[in-house]
């Protein structure tokens, strides 16, 4: 064994926090150089180096708490943005369109995946059905380069957007029925508990969409 193979084997991830933020920052300042260095998109160059550094990767970064509360508030983030630039008249004219789109998304590779995982490879029901709903999920990471294209209210982003929020919402629905049915625990007031909160979370996000973020910049604008 060389000794460079012998190294990377008794290679520890780095776990100080410090240096994770440092070598976080680190790749977002100068990806963007490269990237336009090699005509690729930027958001193309930062996936690719957090493929590189994780630990799915070379493991330079431990799989730590901190890193995934990182990756998740980047896609948070990313669907934030989107939302604000949504176009809440385009938005109404086309959320038929959205539905359908996200249904269609949703339930396709849903039942696909799972008859494949299910009657092919002999998953048992519950995690054939997990995996599934992986497949029937997509997110707005190639947003930035949307947003960098001035398309943003196209009618085809928006229907886009629409569906992305929708596919993410019945996903996790689903992920919390699958948990539920697994420790025995699906019965009636699971079923009420979910309904009504589900109707609290659409209340806020409508008023949000339609409401409050037209006050929000007002204020924000005024100063």
């Amino acid at each position: 064994m060389s000794t460079l193979a012998k190294y990377w084997k008794d290679f520890t991830p780095v776990e100080n926090p410090i240096i994770i933020f440092a070598i976080i920052v680190l790749i977002i300042l100068i990806t963007p150089y490269f990237s336009r260095r090699l005509k690729v998109p930027a958001i193309f160059g930062l996936i690719i180096s957090g493929l590189f550094i994780g630990p799915h990767g070379t493991g330079l970064i431990a799989d730590n708490l901190g890193v995934k509360i990182l990756s998740s508030v980047g896609l948070l983030y990313l669907m934030f943005l989107a939302g604000l630039e949504i176009n809440m008249v385009s938005f109404q004219r086309s959320r038929y369109k959205s539905i359908f789109f996200g249904a269609l998304t949703f339930f396709i590779p849903l039942t696909m995946g799972y008859y494949v995982l299910r009657h092919l490879f002999d998953f048992p029901f519950h995690s054939a059905l997990l995996l599934a709903s992986m497949f029937s999920t997509h997110t707005l990471v190639s947003y930035p380069i949307v947003n960098k294209l001035n398309i943003t209210r196209r009618e085809s982003v928006v229907v886009t957007i629409g569906g992305t929020i929708i596919t993410d919402t019945a996903v996790l629905l689903l992920l919390t029925i699958i948990v539920a049915s697994f420790q025995g625990k699906l019965d009636w007031l699971f079923w009420v508990t979910t309904h009504y909160s589900s109707g609290f979370f659409c209340i806020p996000c409508t008023l949000g969409g339609t409401k409050i973020k037209p006050l929000v910049f007002q204020k924000c604008s005024g100063g």
